[in-house]
């Protein structure tokens, strides 16, 4: 039983480094273009939000700059808060492309979920903000 559950983890973590690469080929192509909207009925909309804020971060803050609203930029804190939270939220969005592609993965949901469940722990370390959402 134990050996099955090594493979079963095993098997999961070369699908999740696929699937990185994948993404990092995708994201070295270009980045996002646009600004995303969080959308409330879609799966890791606000992962993809955050991201897009992110990578167009310099258009992001030269824009208010236009304007004359300076205060409207995005400050070096808020700029990190954002990057903590890309990172919280980044296996989220990688766990459902991982079970949403076309080959069987239920046999992963029980090792996905341990591994969300563990994700999810509170650490010290966490912003409080990144507290709030593990809370």
């Amino acid at each position: 039983m134990i050996r099955v559950q090594m493979l079963a983890a095993v098997t999961m973590t070369l699908a999740l480094q696929l699937l990185n690469r994948r993404n990092y080929i995708r994201l070295t192509r270009g980045k996002h273009h646009t600004l995303k909207n969080s959308v409330p009925t879609r799966w890791n909309s606000t992962y993809l939000m955050v991201s897009s804020v992110l990578d167009l971060l310099q258009e992001a803050n030269a824009s208010p700059i236009k304007i004359g609203k300076h205060d409207l930029r995005l400050s070096a804190v808020e700029t990190n808060l954002l990057n903590e939270i890309r990172s919280f939220l980044a296996p989220f969005k990688s766990y459902t492309q991982l079970v949403s592609g076309n080959q069987p993965t239920l046999s992963l949901i029980p090792l996905i979920r341990d591994a969300i469940a563990q994700h999810c722990s509170l650490n010290p370390r966490d912003h409080s903000i990144v507290k709030q959402l593990k809370g």
